[in-house]
């Protein structure tokens, strides 16, 4: 009865053994092979597997149950392990819904040094002179690397990005008839073939160096047919990632893996970074919110500007009369029972169309309303456009 007792014990301890070790190693090897924690996919797929494997080893071994379902807990148990002893791993993506005439083939970004702020106000190097990488399509999460964060409590860290390249392709037939659209639903007349010679212009080799500055450039610009196809080269400045708290790392090891989700508008063009904390299955991501906005970037590459190569001519100050003004009396109005009307900013060119609209069924729907008259007036007017005469006109 004792050996019996004796021998339980005996399994229950190597059952126990069964769990830590496959737990732990398993962590490490997927820390080093798959760096990221399992998604839900794959990790109900590793445990369909461990149960099959769990079953054979049972029918054909008859190894003890608690052995078995040492195992599959050990194998469950995987990612949770990871958390704590693997490292911080940092993966980079992009998210968008592009407007109709507009397609993105590949986004490029190249990052310089990652670095963090410690309690004693020393600059701590994390991650650096990472190589570029490529994000082929949308939502595709990159491998980075991996953060090396040593024992200490920190405060903001720096992100320096070298460089982010999007190659993109303007359809400026789909682009005229989504501005047709929209001119359609406040004019009785619109000239589609004006509004693609506009779109055209703007992308001609003495046009696009007005759009560019110290961050933005535009690289391999490429008119074919109907077609533009251009690089967009953005250079930002070093970004302060403030922490709302203080930040302890005690172990020097583990935590969550970091997305840093690079966000472009319906142009294709990227308006803030969104990094976001992943955890192991079960616990949710969590949003750091805006890391970065690029509002000074913002470009409007279909707007007409009319850029005088003459200098401004100088008008001498007017000197005002010695006679003492006369003063009018303010005039009193009743006041308006009619509440004010706000019109949503404008954001085109390299920005969302009036309402968002992605598409020319979109932009006409919205456009058609009443109500947003105003809106896709001020619209087709940011484009180089007069409609003060009821058509369409350069």
């Amino acid at each position: 009865m004792e050996e019996d007792e004796n021998s339980s014990k005996l399994v229950v301890f190597f059952a126990v053994l069964i769990i830590i070790f496959i737990s732990f190693i398993g962590a490490l090897i997927s820390d080093y092979v798959f760096h990221a924690h399992f998604t839900l996919l794959t990790f109900i797929v590793i445990i369909v597997i461990s149960l099959i494997l769990g079953i054979l080893s049972k029918i054909f071994l008859n190894i003890p149950i608690p052995y078995i379902l040492g195992f599959i807990l050990g194998i469950i148990l995987i990612p949770y392990v990871q958390f704590f002893v693997g490292g911080i791993d940092i993966y980079v993506t992009d998210s968008f819904e592009l407007r109709e005439s507009v397609s993105v083939n590949e986004l490029r970004i190249s990052l310089d040094n990652l670095n963090l702020i410690n309690d004693r106000g020393e600059k701590i190097l994390i991650l650096k002179n990472i190589s570029e990488k490529v994000i082929p399509k949308n939502n595709t999460k990159v491998y980075i690397g991996k953060l090396k964060i040593p024992i200490g409590y920190y405060d903001k860290g720096y992100l320096n990005l070298k460089n982010i390249e999007i190659d993109s392709v303007l359809d400026v037939e789909k682009e005229a008839d989504i501005q047709a659209a929209i001119a359609k639903s406040i004019s009785s007349t619109q000239n589609k073939e004006q509004i693609k010679s506009l779109i055209l212009n703007s992308f001609s080799q003495e046009n696009i160096k007005k759009y560019e500055t110290q961050y933005i450039h535009f690289k391999n610009v490429k008119i074919q047919g109907s077609k533009v196809y251009f690089t967009l080269s953005i250079t930002p400045s070093e970004i302060q990632m403030p922490f709302p708290v203080q930040i302890p790392y005690p172990l020097g090891m583990g935590g969550p893996d970091m997305t840093i989700n690079l966000i472009l508008n319906s142009f294709g063009y990227p308006t803030s970074i969104k990094p976001i904390l992943d955890f192991p299955i079960g616990i949710p991501e969590v949003s750091l919110g805006n890391l970065a906005e690029f509002p000074e970037y913002n470009l409007n590459i279909l707007q007409k500007k009319e850029i005088s190569s003459t200098p401004p001519t100088t008008t001498p100050p007017i000197t005002p009369p010695t006679t003492p003004p006369t003063t009018t009396p303010p005039i009193t109005n009743p006041p308006s029972t009619t509440p004010p009307t706000t019109t949503p900013p404008i954001d085109s060119g390299f920005g969302i169309g009036p309402g968002g609209c992605l598409s020319v069924e979109e932009c006409l729907d919205y456009c058609s309303i009443p109500e947003n008259e105003v809106e896709c007036t001020q619209y087709i007017e940011s484009q180089g456009f007069d409609v003060s005469g009821g058509e369409i006109t350069l």
